[in-house]
Protein backbone atom coordinates (compact mmCIF):
# COMPACT_ATOMS: atom_id res chain seq x y z
CA UNK A 1 0.00 0.00 0.00
CA UNK A 2 2.80 2.26 0.53
CA UNK A 3 3.63 1.79 -2.66
CA UNK A 4 0.67 3.45 -4.08
CA UNK A 5 0.80 6.34 -1.72
CA UNK A 6 4.51 7.15 -2.91
CA UNK A 7 3.22 6.73 -7.06
CA UNK A 8 0.23 9.42 -6.60
CA UNK A 9 2.47 11.52 -4.22
CA UNK A 10 5.38 11.51 -6.48
CA UNK A 11 3.03 12.65 -9.79
CA UNK A 12 0.36 14.78 -7.81
CA UNK A 13 2.23 16.28 -4.41
CA UNK A 14 2.20 15.07 -0.76
CA UNK A 15 -1.77 16.44 0.12
CA UNK A 16 -4.34 14.45 1.23
CA UNK A 17 -6.29 14.43 -2.06
CA UNK A 18 -2.79 12.54 -3.60
CA UNK A 19 -2.94 9.96 -0.10
CA UNK A 20 -5.98 8.62 -0.58
CA UNK A 21 -6.42 8.83 -4.08
CA UNK A 22 -5.37 5.33 -4.41
CA UNK A 23 -7.94 3.93 -2.49
CA UNK A 24 -10.39 5.81 -4.57
CA UNK A 25 -9.18 4.37 -7.37
CA UNK A 26 -8.58 0.92 -5.85
CA UNK A 27 -12.36 0.86 -5.27
CA UNK A 28 -12.90 0.93 -8.74
CA UNK A 29 -11.44 -2.11 -9.36
CA UNK A 30 -12.94 -4.15 -6.56
CA UNK A 31 -16.16 -3.25 -7.96
CA UNK A 32 -15.60 -3.42 -11.59
CA UNK A 33 -14.42 -6.86 -10.60
CA UNK A 34 -17.79 -7.59 -7.85
CA UNK A 35 -19.72 -6.34 -10.94
CA UNK A 36 -18.17 -8.85 -13.26
CA UNK A 37 -18.22 -11.84 -11.34
CA UNK A 38 -22.48 -10.69 -10.12
CA UNK A 39 -22.80 -10.44 -14.09
CA UNK A 40 -21.00 -13.78 -14.78
CA UNK A 41 -23.03 -16.06 -11.69
CA UNK A 42 -26.18 -14.44 -12.76
CA UNK A 43 -27.04 -11.39 -14.92
CA UNK A 44 -26.75 -7.28 -15.57
CA UNK A 45 -29.28 -6.25 -13.00
CA UNK A 46 -27.84 -8.34 -10.52
CA UNK A 47 -24.74 -7.35 -11.39
CA UNK A 48 -25.65 -4.02 -10.53
CA UNK A 49 -27.02 -4.66 -7.24
CA UNK A 50 -23.76 -6.51 -5.93
CA UNK A 51 -22.08 -3.08 -7.21
CA UNK A 52 -24.84 -0.85 -4.90
CA UNK A 53 -24.00 -3.44 -1.93
CA UNK A 54 -20.41 -2.95 -2.50
CA UNK A 55 -20.62 0.80 -3.15
CA UNK A 56 -22.66 1.74 0.53
CA UNK A 57 -21.87 -1.30 2.74
CA UNK A 58 -20.06 0.36 5.86
CA UNK A 59 -16.29 -1.60 4.97
CA UNK A 60 -16.46 -1.22 1.11
CA UNK A 61 -17.71 2.50 1.71
CA UNK A 62 -14.67 3.21 4.19
CA UNK A 63 -12.00 1.53 1.97
CA UNK A 64 -12.53 3.69 -0.81
CA UNK A 65 -12.31 6.75 1.43
CA UNK A 66 -9.64 5.96 3.90
CA UNK A 67 -6.23 5.26 2.79
CA UNK A 68 -5.47 1.64 4.19
CA UNK A 69 -3.99 -1.51 3.83
CA UNK A 70 -7.51 -2.78 3.34
CA UNK A 71 -7.98 -0.38 0.23
CA UNK A 72 -5.76 -2.53 -1.80
CA UNK A 73 -6.70 -5.68 -0.33
CA UNK A 74 -10.50 -5.72 -0.73
CA UNK A 75 -9.69 -5.08 -4.96
CA UNK A 76 -6.95 -7.39 -4.64
CA UNK A 77 -9.27 -9.68 -3.08
CA UNK A 78 -12.50 -9.00 -5.57
CA UNK A 79 -9.80 -9.45 -8.83
CA UNK A 80 -8.81 -13.19 -7.67
CA UNK A 81 -12.34 -14.04 -6.44
CA UNK A 82 -13.17 -13.47 -10.18
CA UNK A 83 -10.61 -15.65 -11.71
CA UNK A 84 -10.57 -18.49 -9.36
CA UNK A 85 -14.24 -18.65 -10.38
CA UNK A 86 -13.32 -18.34 -13.94
CA UNK A 87 -10.72 -21.03 -13.54
CA UNK A 88 -12.60 -23.40 -11.10
CA UNK A 89 -15.86 -23.12 -12.59
CA UNK A 90 -15.17 -21.67 -16.26
CA UNK A 91 -11.66 -23.81 -16.73
CA UNK A 92 -10.27 -21.01 -18.30
CA UNK A 93 -6.89 -21.58 -17.60
CA UNK A 94 -5.35 -17.99 -18.38
CA UNK A 95 -7.31 -17.29 -15.82
CA UNK A 96 -5.21 -18.78 -12.97
CA UNK A 97 -2.28 -16.56 -13.97
CA UNK A 98 -4.53 -13.49 -13.47
CA UNK A 99 -5.70 -15.14 -10.17
CA UNK A 100 -1.96 -15.71 -9.33
CA UNK A 101 -1.20 -11.88 -9.85
CA UNK A 102 -4.11 -10.65 -7.97
CA UNK A 103 -2.95 -12.74 -4.95
CA UNK A 104 0.86 -11.94 -4.70
CA UNK A 105 -0.34 -7.87 -5.51
CA UNK A 106 -3.09 -8.74 -2.35
CA UNK A 107 0.00 -10.47 -0.43
CA UNK A 108 2.05 -7.12 -0.73
CA UNK A 109 -0.97 -5.65 1.22
CA UNK A 110 -1.75 -7.58 4.15
CA UNK A 111 -1.24 -11.94 4.39
CA UNK A 112 -4.84 -11.90 5.13
CA UNK A 113 -5.25 -12.83 1.12
CA UNK A 114 -3.87 -15.95 1.97
CA UNK A 115 -6.81 -17.90 3.62
CA UNK A 116 -8.60 -17.00 0.18
CA UNK A 117 -5.67 -19.07 -1.90
CA UNK A 118 -6.07 -21.53 0.67
CA UNK A 119 -10.03 -21.88 0.19
CA UNK A 120 -9.34 -22.01 -3.50
CA UNK A 121 -6.53 -24.67 -2.77
CA UNK A 122 -8.97 -26.72 -1.46
CA UNK A 123 -11.95 -26.48 -3.72
CA UNK A 124 -9.58 -27.47 -6.27
CA UNK A 125 -8.18 -30.91 -4.00
CA UNK A 126 -11.82 -31.86 -2.94
CA UNK A 127 -13.95 -31.20 -5.73
CA UNK A 128 -13.90 -34.45 -8.41
CA UNK A 129 -14.42 -32.02 -11.77
CA UNK A 130 -11.81 -29.86 -11.04
CA UNK A 131 -8.85 -31.92 -9.89
CA UNK A 132 -8.54 -32.48 -13.19
CA UNK A 133 -6.81 -28.99 -13.42
CA UNK A 134 -4.12 -30.10 -11.36
CA UNK A 135 -2.75 -31.59 -14.63
CA UNK A 136 -2.71 -28.49 -16.11
CA UNK A 137 0.69 -26.19 -15.87
CA UNK A 138 -1.48 -23.13 -15.07
CA UNK A 139 -2.19 -23.71 -11.50
CA UNK A 140 1.80 -24.17 -10.34
CA UNK A 141 2.34 -21.01 -12.72
CA UNK A 142 -0.09 -19.17 -10.86
CA UNK A 143 1.62 -19.65 -7.87
CA UNK A 144 5.17 -18.70 -8.83
CA UNK A 145 3.31 -15.63 -10.43
CA UNK A 146 2.34 -15.05 -6.84
CA UNK A 147 5.51 -15.36 -5.08
CA UNK A 148 7.32 -13.61 -7.89
CA UNK A 149 5.05 -10.62 -7.47
CA UNK A 150 5.14 -11.47 -3.48
CA UNK A 151 9.21 -11.04 -3.84
CA UNK A 152 10.04 -7.61 -2.66
CA UNK A 153 8.21 -8.80 0.67
CA UNK A 154 10.10 -11.80 1.39
CA UNK A 155 13.69 -10.25 0.49
CA UNK A 156 12.99 -7.30 2.98
CA UNK A 157 12.28 -9.97 5.73
CA UNK A 158 15.19 -11.84 4.69
CA UNK A 159 17.33 -9.05 5.73
CA UNK A 160 15.29 -7.93 8.48
CA UNK A 161 15.15 -10.84 10.38
CA UNK A 162 11.62 -11.97 9.40
CA UNK A 163 10.29 -9.00 11.20
CA UNK A 164 6.56 -8.86 9.78
CA UNK A 165 6.19 -12.45 9.18
CA UNK A 166 7.19 -12.73 12.56
CA UNK A 167 4.30 -10.40 13.76
CA UNK A 168 2.03 -12.13 12.10
CA UNK A 169 2.65 -14.99 12.91
CA UNK A 170 3.95 -16.24 16.02
CA UNK A 171 3.30 -12.35 17.87
CA UNK A 172 -0.22 -12.84 16.81
CA UNK A 173 -1.02 -16.16 18.18
CA UNK A 174 1.47 -15.56 21.21
CA UNK A 175 -0.45 -12.52 22.76
CA UNK A 176 -2.13 -12.29 25.64
CA UNK A 177 -5.67 -14.25 26.15
CA UNK A 178 -8.88 -12.38 24.90
CA UNK A 179 -11.79 -14.05 24.51
CA UNK A 180 -12.63 -11.84 21.53
CA UNK A 181 -16.05 -13.96 19.74
CA UNK A 182 -18.67 -11.81 20.63
CA UNK A 183 -16.75 -8.30 19.00
CA UNK A 184 -16.06 -10.65 16.19
CA UNK A 185 -19.52 -11.53 15.80
CA UNK A 186 -20.63 -7.63 16.55
CA UNK A 187 -18.38 -6.23 14.24
CA UNK A 188 -19.85 -7.86 11.24
CA UNK A 189 -23.10 -6.31 12.31
CA UNK A 190 -20.92 -2.77 11.44
CA UNK A 191 -19.59 -3.79 8.41
CA UNK A 192 -22.46 -5.54 6.37
CA UNK A 193 -25.47 -4.13 8.83
CA UNK A 194 -28.35 -6.12 10.27
CA UNK A 195 -29.17 -6.52 7.16
CA UNK A 196 -26.49 -8.28 5.20
CA UNK A 197 -25.92 -10.53 8.30
CA UNK A 198 -29.31 -11.45 7.83
CA UNK A 199 -29.27 -11.86 4.41
CA UNK A 200 -25.72 -14.22 4.93
CA UNK A 201 -28.33 -16.16 7.16
CA UNK A 202 -30.69 -16.55 4.37
CA UNK A 203 -28.11 -17.82 2.00
CA UNK A 204 -27.35 -20.48 4.01
CA UNK A 205 -30.37 -21.75 5.22
CA UNK A 206 -31.86 -21.93 1.28
CA UNK A 207 -28.92 -23.76 -0.10
CA UNK A 208 -31.01 -25.86 -2.29
CA UNK A 209 -33.36 -22.75 -3.11
CA UNK A 210 -29.92 -21.01 -4.50
CA UNK A 211 -27.76 -23.73 -5.92
CA UNK A 212 -31.24 -24.14 -8.34
CA UNK A 213 -30.41 -20.84 -8.83
CA UNK A 214 -26.74 -20.78 -9.67
CA UNK A 215 -27.54 -23.38 -12.49
CA UNK A 216 -26.99 -22.43 -16.10
CA UNK A 217 -26.66 -25.76 -17.75
CA UNK A 218 -29.12 -28.51 -18.05
CA UNK A 219 -28.34 -31.47 -15.13
CA UNK A 220 -25.72 -29.04 -13.48
CA UNK A 221 -27.57 -28.04 -10.08
CA UNK A 222 -25.90 -25.28 -9.37
CA UNK A 223 -23.96 -27.25 -6.61
CA UNK A 224 -20.29 -26.41 -7.10
CA UNK A 225 -21.04 -22.83 -7.63
CA UNK A 226 -22.62 -22.35 -4.77
CA UNK A 227 -20.03 -24.16 -2.42
CA UNK A 228 -17.29 -22.31 -4.35
CA UNK A 229 -18.81 -19.28 -3.08
CA UNK A 230 -19.50 -20.69 0.26
CA UNK A 231 -15.64 -21.82 0.73
CA UNK A 232 -14.47 -18.87 -0.16
CA UNK A 233 -15.90 -16.96 2.27
CA UNK A 234 -16.84 -19.39 4.93
CA UNK A 235 -12.52 -20.74 5.25
CA UNK A 236 -11.31 -17.25 5.94
CA UNK A 237 -14.55 -16.18 8.49
CA UNK A 238 -13.38 -19.48 10.19
CA UNK A 239 -10.21 -19.02 10.95
CA UNK A 240 -11.29 -15.55 12.45
CA UNK A 241 -13.78 -16.94 14.21
CA UNK A 242 -11.61 -19.79 15.52
CA UNK A 243 -8.82 -17.05 16.42
CA UNK A 244 -11.29 -14.89 17.85
CA UNK A 245 -11.64 -17.36 20.86
CA UNK A 246 -8.64 -16.74 22.83
CA UNK A 247 -7.09 -13.59 20.26
CA UNK A 248 -7.67 -10.13 19.48
CA UNK A 249 -9.81 -9.43 16.42
CA UNK A 250 -10.19 -6.18 14.82
CA UNK A 251 -13.02 -4.71 13.76
CA UNK A 252 -12.55 -4.51 9.73
CA UNK A 253 -10.18 -8.04 9.42
CA UNK A 254 -13.67 -10.06 8.32
CA UNK A 255 -14.54 -7.50 5.87
CA UNK A 256 -12.90 -8.65 2.26
CA UNK A 257 -13.88 -12.13 2.74
CA UNK A 258 -17.68 -11.37 2.15
CA UNK A 259 -17.16 -10.16 -1.58
CA UNK A 260 -17.79 -14.00 -2.63
CA UNK A 261 -21.80 -13.73 -0.96
CA UNK A 262 -21.69 -10.11 -2.84
CA UNK A 263 -23.71 -11.96 -5.65
CA UNK A 264 -25.97 -13.78 -3.62
CA UNK A 265 -26.91 -11.00 -1.49
CA UNK A 266 -27.75 -8.89 -4.07
CA UNK A 267 -29.67 -11.78 -5.66
CA UNK A 268 -31.90 -11.94 -2.60
CA UNK A 269 -33.07 -8.35 -3.54
CA UNK A 270 -35.03 -10.00 -6.25
CA UNK A 271 -38.05 -11.89 -5.98
CA UNK A 272 -37.24 -15.47 -4.94
CA UNK A 273 -40.07 -18.13 -4.57
CA UNK A 274 -39.39 -20.76 -1.69
CA UNK A 275 -37.16 -18.61 0.47
CA UNK A 276 -37.03 -19.98 4.24
CA UNK A 277 -35.81 -17.65 7.32
CA UNK A 278 -38.24 -17.92 10.02
CA UNK A 279 -39.54 -14.14 9.22
CA UNK A 280 -36.09 -12.78 8.44
CA UNK A 281 -36.86 -9.23 6.42
CA UNK A 282 -34.59 -9.86 3.98
CA UNK A 283 -36.26 -10.87 0.63
CA UNK A 284 -36.87 -8.17 -1.93
CA UNK A 285 -36.04 -4.51 -2.36
CA UNK A 286 -37.62 -2.83 0.47
CA UNK A 287 -35.13 -3.90 3.50
CA UNK A 288 -32.29 -3.07 1.27
CA UNK A 289 -33.93 0.20 0.09
CA UNK A 290 -34.43 1.29 3.87
CA UNK A 291 -30.65 0.07 4.74
CA UNK A 292 -28.83 1.71 1.45
CA UNK A 293 -30.64 4.99 1.79
CA UNK A 294 -29.99 5.51 5.60
CA UNK A 295 -26.50 4.13 5.03
CA UNK A 296 -26.02 7.04 2.09
CA UNK A 297 -28.05 9.66 4.46
CA UNK A 298 -25.41 8.78 7.57
CA UNK A 299 -22.48 8.93 5.13
CA UNK A 300 -23.59 12.17 4.11
CA UNK A 301 -24.12 13.64 7.67
CA UNK A 302 -20.91 12.51 8.69
CA UNK A 303 -18.51 13.92 5.58
CA UNK A 304 -21.17 17.36 6.29
CA UNK A 305 -20.28 17.28 10.34
CA UNK A 306 -16.22 16.85 9.42
CA UNK A 307 -15.84 19.51 6.83
CA UNK A 308 -18.15 21.73 8.01
CA UNK A 309 -19.84 20.98 11.28
CA UNK A 310 -23.56 20.74 12.24
CA UNK A 311 -25.32 23.17 14.29
CA UNK A 312 -25.39 22.28 17.90
CA UNK A 313 -23.24 19.57 17.56
CA UNK A 314 -19.45 20.06 19.12
CA UNK A 315 -16.84 18.27 18.12
CA UNK A 316 -15.32 15.98 20.56
CA UNK A 317 -11.82 16.67 21.68
CA UNK A 318 -9.12 14.78 19.74
CA UNK A 319 -11.86 12.85 17.13
CA UNK A 320 -10.09 11.26 13.93
CA UNK A 321 -8.31 13.93 11.92
CA UNK A 322 -9.08 16.79 13.11
CA UNK A 323 -6.23 19.43 14.71
CA UNK A 324 -3.19 17.85 13.45
CA UNK A 325 -2.03 20.41 10.66
CA UNK A 326 -2.52 23.31 13.19
CA UNK A 327 -0.86 21.34 15.95
CA UNK A 328 2.50 19.63 14.07
CA UNK A 329 2.67 23.62 12.90
CA UNK A 330 2.92 24.25 16.34
CA UNK A 331 5.31 21.46 16.82
CA UNK A 332 7.23 22.55 13.87
CA UNK A 333 7.41 26.04 15.37
CA UNK A 334 9.14 24.48 18.72
CA UNK A 335 11.44 22.50 16.70
CA UNK A 336 13.12 25.93 15.19
CA UNK A 337 13.13 27.83 18.42
CA UNK A 338 14.85 24.99 19.65
CA UNK A 339 17.38 24.81 16.67
CA UNK A 340 17.94 28.79 16.67
CA UNK A 341 19.33 28.74 20.50
CA UNK A 342 21.08 25.60 20.09
CA UNK A 343 22.22 25.05 16.58
CA UNK A 344 20.74 21.36 16.13
CA UNK A 345 17.73 20.43 15.06
CA UNK A 346 15.62 18.61 17.84
CA UNK A 347 13.82 15.32 16.92
CA UNK A 348 10.02 14.69 17.45
CA UNK A 349 9.19 11.35 19.03
CA UNK A 350 5.44 9.95 19.42
CA UNK A 351 4.47 8.14 22.93
CA UNK A 352 2.10 5.95 21.88
CA UNK A 353 2.51 2.86 19.37
CA UNK A 354 1.98 5.28 15.97
CA UNK A 355 -0.89 7.25 15.51
CA UNK A 356 0.81 10.42 17.24
CA UNK A 357 4.02 9.91 15.28
CA UNK A 358 2.60 9.39 12.18
CA UNK A 359 -0.09 11.91 12.00
CA UNK A 360 2.76 14.61 12.72
CA UNK A 361 5.00 12.98 10.03
CA UNK A 362 2.76 13.71 7.52
CA UNK A 363 1.74 17.17 8.78
CA UNK A 364 4.67 18.81 10.02
CA UNK A 365 6.48 19.04 6.43
CA UNK A 366 3.04 20.78 5.13
CA UNK A 367 4.55 23.09 7.78
CA UNK A 368 7.93 24.02 6.56
CA UNK A 369 8.22 23.85 2.45
CA UNK A 370 10.54 24.37 0.27
CA UNK A 371 10.76 28.09 -1.29
CA UNK A 372 8.89 25.89 -4.34
CA UNK A 373 5.70 25.41 -2.83
CA UNK A 374 6.66 21.36 -2.08
CA UNK A 375 6.91 19.73 1.07
CA UNK A 376 10.48 19.04 2.59
CA UNK A 377 9.67 15.87 3.96
CA UNK A 378 11.25 17.09 7.06
CA UNK A 379 8.27 15.58 9.01
CA UNK A 380 8.91 11.81 7.98
CA UNK A 381 12.52 12.18 8.46
CA UNK A 382 12.02 13.99 12.03
CA UNK A 383 9.74 12.29 13.67
CA UNK A 384 10.19 8.60 15.57
CA UNK A 385 8.66 6.70 17.83
CA UNK A 386 8.49 5.42 20.98
CA UNK A 387 10.46 2.75 20.85
CA UNK A 388 13.48 4.51 21.80
CA UNK A 389 12.40 4.55 25.28
CA UNK A 390 11.78 0.67 25.31
CA UNK A 391 7.56 0.68 23.83
CA UNK A 392 6.14 -0.38 20.62
CA UNK A 393 6.51 1.37 17.52
CA UNK A 394 5.64 -1.16 14.50
CA UNK A 395 7.96 0.11 11.90
CA UNK A 396 9.55 2.92 13.32
CA UNK A 397 12.04 0.65 15.20
CA UNK A 398 13.40 -0.30 11.63
CA UNK A 399 13.79 3.16 10.82
CA UNK A 400 15.34 4.99 13.74
CA UNK A 401 17.41 2.32 15.49
CA UNK A 402 18.39 3.83 18.55
CA UNK A 403 22.38 4.68 18.40
CA UNK A 404 21.12 6.99 15.37
CA UNK A 405 19.26 9.35 17.95
CA UNK A 406 22.51 8.91 20.46
CA UNK A 407 23.10 12.52 22.31
CA UNK A 408 20.29 14.63 20.67
CA UNK A 409 17.41 16.66 22.21
CA UNK A 410 14.06 15.34 21.99
CA UNK A 411 10.77 16.56 22.29
CA UNK A 412 8.30 13.82 23.17
CA UNK A 413 4.46 14.34 22.06
CA UNK A 414 1.39 12.28 23.89
CA UNK A 415 -2.02 12.41 24.00
CA UNK A 416 -1.41 12.52 28.31
CA UNK A 417 1.26 13.73 30.50
CA UNK A 418 1.64 10.12 32.10
CA UNK A 419 2.92 9.38 28.48
CA UNK A 420 6.19 11.63 28.59
CA UNK A 421 7.05 10.45 32.25
CA UNK A 422 8.70 7.53 34.15
CA UNK A 423 11.93 5.60 34.58
CA UNK A 424 12.16 4.45 31.03
CA UNK A 425 12.19 8.11 30.04
CA UNK A 426 14.89 9.13 33.36
CA UNK A 427 17.03 6.31 32.05
CA UNK A 428 17.72 7.63 28.50
CA UNK A 429 18.38 11.12 28.91
CA UNK A 430 20.10 13.37 30.77
CA UNK A 431 18.16 16.59 31.00
CA UNK A 432 14.40 16.59 30.97
CA UNK A 433 12.36 19.42 31.09
CA UNK A 434 8.62 19.96 32.11
CA UNK A 435 5.24 18.79 30.41
CA UNK A 436 3.81 21.21 29.12
CA UNK A 437 0.06 21.50 27.51
CA UNK A 438 -0.91 21.94 23.38
CA UNK A 439 -4.64 22.71 21.99
CA UNK A 440 -5.92 23.45 19.24
CA UNK A 441 -9.05 25.73 18.89
CA UNK A 442 -11.97 25.93 16.45
CA UNK A 443 -14.68 28.01 16.67
CA UNK A 444 -13.51 29.13 20.33
CA UNK A 445 -13.97 24.99 21.12
CA UNK A 446 -10.85 22.65 22.06
CA UNK A 447 -10.53 20.15 19.25
CA UNK A 448 -7.37 18.71 19.87
CA UNK A 449 -4.57 18.35 23.19
CA UNK A 450 -2.04 17.27 23.24
CA UNK A 451 0.91 17.00 26.00
CA UNK A 452 4.68 17.47 25.12
CA UNK A 453 8.15 17.25 26.85
CA UNK A 454 12.08 18.50 26.16
CA UNK A 455 14.09 16.11 27.03
CA UNK A 456 18.10 16.20 26.42
CA UNK A 457 21.31 14.15 26.05
CA UNK A 458 18.96 10.38 24.34
CA UNK A 459 21.29 7.83 25.74
CA UNK A 460 20.56 4.45 23.44
CA UNK A 461 22.29 1.77 25.32
CA UNK A 462 21.00 2.59 28.72
CA UNK A 463 18.58 -0.82 30.43
CA UNK A 464 15.33 -0.29 28.96
CA UNK A 465 11.93 -0.35 30.70
CA UNK A 466 8.83 -1.13 28.97
CA UNK A 467 5.57 1.26 29.42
Amino acid sequence: MGWVVWLFTVVLGDSEFAVRLGAFLCWFVGGYYCYRLTKRIFDGSVARDALLLYGLLPYFFGVGFFMLPDSLLAACWAGSLYFIYRFLIDEKPAAALAAGFFLGLGLLSKYTIVLLAAAALLFLLADRRSRRLLTRPHVYMSAFLAALVFMPVIVWNARSRWASFTFQGVERVSGIFDFNLLQLLGSLLVLLTPTGVLAILAIVINRKLFESHLSTIPGDGGERKYRLLMLLAGLPFSVFLFFSLFRLTKLHWTGPLWIALLPLMARLMSPLDGLKGAGMPVFGRRPWKITLVTLALLYGGILQYMSVGLPGVPYPVNWVGFGWRELSSQIEGLVNVIENQTGQRPHVVGMNKDQVNSWLAFYRGRTNPHSSGRRTNSGAAETGGRHLFGGHSNMYRYWFPPPSLEGKTLILVGQQPSDLVGLHIDNHTRCRGEVRELTVDRDGQVIRRLHYRVVEGYRARRPWRKQ
